[in-house]
Formats: C-alpha cells, structure tokens, sequence
C-alpha cells in the first residue's frame, strides 16, 4: 500500500468454457529477445474447468555474458460444487537461468562502452538457475442468505531455490570460483470477502503466513547452501471500501494492519476522483504506508553484504493528483504531480568492518523526499498507434540533493497494431526508445543482488 491507489492484487483467471476456448501469443525485439505463450481452456464435465499454459522467453543480451531463458507452466482446476460454492487450486511453475556479467566495466574506453563487441563486462562467467513452485487450494462461496457477499478461503503454499555460479569454465574466466544455494519457502492461509452494502463495495480479509529462509554463510563440510534456517510468522489484516457519493464523485478509502518480527504497524490512505465533463477527470490522493525489511536486508547476503538494522519497517508518505482523460478514445493522456517521503529508509553502504569482512552492510539512511511530475499521452488513428510520456523527478536525502535517478526521462514509441485474419490475428509492431538526463549509476553485485555506489 506505498501509492494512494491501493495495493494491487494479481489474481488468477478462472474461466468457464464450454466451448474449447485457446490462443497461441509470439513477440519478439532487438538482441534476441522473444516471447511464445500459449493457453488452453476446457470444460471437461459440467461445473468442472481445466485452464493450462505455458510461457517461454529468452533473450541473447547485447553485451557477453546477458543470454537469458525462462520457462513457466500453469495449470488450474476449478470445480462447482453447487450454485453457492466452488473449488479451485493451481500450480504454476517458474525455471530461469540468467547470465550475470554485472555491468560494464568502467575501465572500458568512453567510445567502447555501447560497443557489443569491445564492451567489458565486470564478469564473463556468473550466473542464476532459479526454480519456483506456487501451489493454491482454495474454496469460494456466494451463500444465497446473502448473495451481495462472496467469502473466499485460500491456503497457499510456494518454495524458490536460486542456484548462483561463478565457475571460471567460459572464455576469459575471471579466476573466481564460487558456488551458493539460497532456498526460501512460505505458506499461509487468506480469508477474504467482497461485499456490496447500499452503495458501498467493501473488500476485507486477514492472513497469517509463515516464512522459513536460510541465513549466514555456508558450512565448512563443503555445503553450497547457506547456513542455518530461520522463520517468521506474520499477521495481517485489511479492507477497503469504494463508494459512488454522486453521478460524477468516487471516492476510496483503505487500511491495512500487519504484525511482522515483533513489529506493528498500521497503514491507510484514501483517493478520490471527479468527472468533470465527459471523457475527463480530476483525481488525488494520500496515504501513509510501512515498509518492513526484507529477510536480506535483516540477515545480509555473504560473503558480500552484511547487516546492521533490526525489524523496525520504513515510513513511507505519499501525496499525487493529476487529470486524466477517459482510455479507449482516439487520444488519451494523464498527468500526475506527486511528492513521496521515505523515513528510516534502508540504504546499501560500503562496510566499516575490518578487512576480510563483507564489504558492504545494510544500514539505515537519512530521511527522502522525492517530488515529481509524470505525463503519458496516446493517440490512435485507424492502425497506427503513437504513444509518449515523460517524467521530471527531484530527490533530496537530508541536504543533499541526489544524482543517483535522472532528472529527465523520456519515452516514446510508433505502432501499427490491428486485428487480422478474420481477427484471429491481433499484430501489433513499430519501434520505441527512450532517453533520460545524466545521472551517477550504481554498480549491480550479482550474488548480493544489489545496487552499489562503487
């Protein structure tokens, strides 16, 4: 809940086809990358679905070492068991391998650094396999006493391995050699409920979930895991509400309570929107939301990063508005100021440790603000799609003013897209690109999989 427009949810799609319905989707870009996904829905017996998919991506990078694959399978089953109640429970499958060179090395001559060719990266043989399992169960009911409501109960369990390497066996080998496992798991239980009272759509639930992760660094037996697991149960509670207070005034409102660590905090905002002619709308507004650390950013990554901060979470203050007209006409556009606050900000620093200690340590940071105004505007003419946008951004930590994000971006692209082939075909091609104003960068560390000022 860091923006006034809420938390979003990523909900799994549960269809109802009686009819075998299907669709084959292919993009492809610059340097090799390209994307295949496919999809198959079916009814196999009165009340009872199967939908199943599968996604593949792969990119060859434009610098060494930056070739990616991923594969992702889902499957997911949903049952009627009478008019009131459902069953439903998926599995979707996430198996990445990732090169890793780190950037560009700064020792590279300013004319050679966007040379693919000539270009040095920081590393020419890391990289991650990591292999992800999602498992939900579920059950939804829409009792007839009361068929404004519907209550949904979830049990969801997943597990992540991420295999990271840096084996010296590619050409111009670093001469580093280094093995390391990192497995995490959580599971928990979510009850939620939507309800439509008067006029008013509510939405409200609790959860209780558990998280078993491994810290510190690996054993002396060899291991390539890291050391000693730990957990955390956490509690959460949240609602929100949506009400229509007039033909052309909307307004929302949320909150949300979570136990983590042996924390407590509280978090709300609200938004508002007003339709002042047709197509066109004025909208604002606020919250006050937490942050808690990461298992990371309490326990470190070794031998790379330590950590000295302790479960107490970031305050996050968030203040937008803008105007926005209506999507779907021939010419959209939205344009939003906002002003962000970050106190107690968790910050990447270089080590005070002595030498043969990590070199980085996790700690605690001066308060942020950052303010700033974004626009995004489209125009369709028949096939022939235009999109732009554009962004100022000021951040000051303390006194300072910061040079780590640029100040101007940029962004823009032309399209043809329509429908094809008796509209099985939906094509959409062009180009795009982006520019932004100078900025000091941070190096990425692969293993810690974090930004450094270097």
């Amino acid at each position: 809940m860091n923006s006034a427009g809420g938390t979003i949810n990523l909900v799994n799609k549960s269809r109802k086809a009686v009819h075998p319905y299907s669709h084959v989707r292919y993009s492809e870009d610059g340097y090799g990358y390209s994307v295949l996904d496919g999809m198959v829905s079916q009814d196999i017996s009165r009340g009872f679905n199967i939908t199943a998919g599968i996604l593949h991506r792969t990119v060859d990078g434009r610098f060494a070492n930056t070739d990616g694959d991923a594969w992702s399978g889902r499957a997911r089953l949903r049952y009627t068991l009478s008019g009131d109640v459902n069953l439903f429970g998926s599995e979707v499958y996430n198996q990445t391998r990732l090169d890793m060179n780190g950037g560009i090395d700064s020792a590279t001559q300013g004319a050679d650094r966007f040379d693919r060719l000539r270009a040095k990266v920081r590393n020419t043989d890391s990289y991650e396999k990591v292999f992800r399992h999602d498992v939900q169960l579920g059950i939804a009911a829409n009792f007839r006493a009361d068929s404004n409501a519907i209550h949904t109960l979830t049990f969801y369990y997943s597990a992540n391995l991420r295999e990271y390497r840096d084996e010296a066996n590619r050409p111009s080998p670093n001469t580093i050699f280094l093995q390391q496992n990192e497995y995490s798991r959580w599971y928990g239980l979510k009850l939620t409920e939507h309800r439509l009272l008067n006029d008013v759509v509510i939405d409200a639930g609790v959860e209780i979930q558990h998280r078993r992760f491994q810290i510190g660094a690996p054993g002396d037996d060899g291991s390539t895991t890291l050391g000693r697991e730990v957990g955390s149960t956490d509690y959460s509670a949240f609602a929100k509400f949506d009400k229509h207070l007039s033909e052309i005034l909307a307004a929302s409102a949320y909150g949300r309570f979570e136990s983590y660590v042996d924390q407590h905090e509280f978090s709300f905002g609200a938004d508002a929107a007003l339709n002042l002619c047709d197509g066109l709308e004025l909208f604002g507004g606020a919250s006050r939301s937490s942050r808690f650390p990461t298992p990371q950013e309490l326990c470190g990554t070794p031998p790379v990063l330590s950590s000295t901060i302790s479960g107490e979470s970031e305050l996050h203050l968030l203040a937008e508005g803008g105007l926005r007209s209506s999507t779907g006409r021939t010419c959209s556009f939205e344009l939003t100021a906002f002003d962000r606050t970050v106190e107690n900000p968790v910050v990447v620093r270089q080590s005070t440790a002595p030498p043969g200690a990590e070199a980085f340590e996790f700690d605690r940071g001066e308060t942020q603000h950052l303010r700033g105004i974004d626009g995004s505007v489209s125009l369709r003419l028949g096939s022939l799609l235009l999109e732009g946008g554009a962004q100022y951004l000021e951040v000051h930590t303390g006194d300072n003013v910061g040079n780590e994000l640029p100040k101007w971006t940029g962004r823009g692209g032309a399209w043809f897209r329509d429908s094809l082939l008796g509209r099985h075909l939906d094509l959409k091609t062009g180009f795009q690109g982006r520019l932004f104003s100078s900025f000091q960068g941070r190096g990425f560390d692969q293993l810690a999989r974090s930004m450094f000022q270097r």
